[in-house]
């Protein structure tokens, strides 16, 4: 239940979702002043939320910076690698695993262990889908670390 509800919590906090709705909320109401209010709304949103510029620039003033391995002088029992969609299984290529643009937590998690910073990768990343089953990521980086070694 709760997987299901935290999909559905993503959906309804989807900027895009919510300027369709208002445009389409205007649609159906008659009120010109609300129909306006809409349309003029979903315009809003659509500028703030569309423009890469101005949410990568925020993005760029909440995050914490890097930092790079030199400045890592401890030793750390375990790791976590997140997931998230970067490590892939292609059908059609059996044997292979399909990375994605975010590669560099994976080669950042391997340095890392491979220069005694790290004892333990954990490793996350499952099937986010709530109909079809698929491919397990997590499943997908073991199985390439382990044969990469």
């Amino acid at each position: 239940m709760f997987f299901f509800l935290s999909k559905l919590l993503i959906e309804l906090l989807n900027p895009f979702n919510w300027v369709v709705g208002g445009l389409l909320i205007s649609v159906c109401i008659k009120s010109r002043k609300w129909k306006w209010m809409l349309k003029l709304g979903s315009l809003f949103l659509f500028l703030i939320f569309g423009n890469r510029g101005l949410i990568n620039s925020i993005y760029s003033w909440i995050e914490f910076r890097p930092l790079s391995q030199d400045n890592i002088t401890k030793s750390y029992s375990y790791g976590v690698l997140l997931g998230g969609g970067f490590a892939r299984f292609d059908p059609a290529f059996p044997d292979r695993i399909i990375f994605g643009d975010h590669i560099n937590r994976l080669t950042e998690s391997m340095e890392l262990y491979h220069s005694n910073k790290l004892k333990k990768l954990i490793i996350s990343g499952g099937d986010g889908s709530l109909i079809a089953k698929k491919q397990v990521e997590s499943q997908n980086i073991k199985t390439f670390l382990l044969e990469n070694q």
